[in-house]
């Protein structure tokens, strides 16, 4: 059976090489992503497993649909190729920061920001254009650290 596998994978190949472009074209785009994952689906479809590989292109169809079925929709080119189990992202988590107690910020909040507001140099630092004065650094400096900034 391994023999009469093997000449139907190469035959498979074959013609799709030889005649359904679209469907090679398909395969190599999708091998591009996905490595010889698809390459071992295509040949397990057409060496008859179903659910891995099916194309009709051109007056061909290889590999073998679900279980026998057969997709008369006189379609141009139809190529389905198997699931394939891509591993998921492994994001790093972001480290949690706790807001401080209200008594903590409070009172430096105040200070920075009664002073901040009436002081043009600290708003244009507030904007991303130059530093803070002289008052406001250190007001900002209390105040961010007193929040975990």
């Amino acid at each position: 059976m391994a023999a009469e596998q093997a000449a139907m994978v190469a035959d498979g190949q074959r013609i799709i090489k030889a005649h359904m472009p679209h469907t090679y074209a398909a395969i190599l785009d999708q091998a591009r992503h996905h490595g010889r994952t698809i390459w071992a689906l295509v040949r397990r479809g057409l060496a008859g497993e179903p659910h891995c590989f099916w194309a009709r292109e051109g007056g061909y169809t290889v590999g073998t649909l679900a279980d026998g079925a057969d997709s008369g929709d006189g379609s141009a080119c139809v190529c389905i190729v198997g699931r394939v189990d891509v591993p998921a992202p492994v994001s790093t988590p972001v480290p949690l920061v706790r807001p401080a107690h209200d008594a903590e910020w409070r009172a430096p909040a105040d200070a920075y920001h009664g002073h901040h507001f009436g002081c043009a140099q600290c708003i244009s630092a507030g904007q991303g254009r130059g530093g803070r004065c002289g008052v406001g650094q250190p007001l900002w400096r209390t105040y961010a650290d007193a929040v975990g900034g």
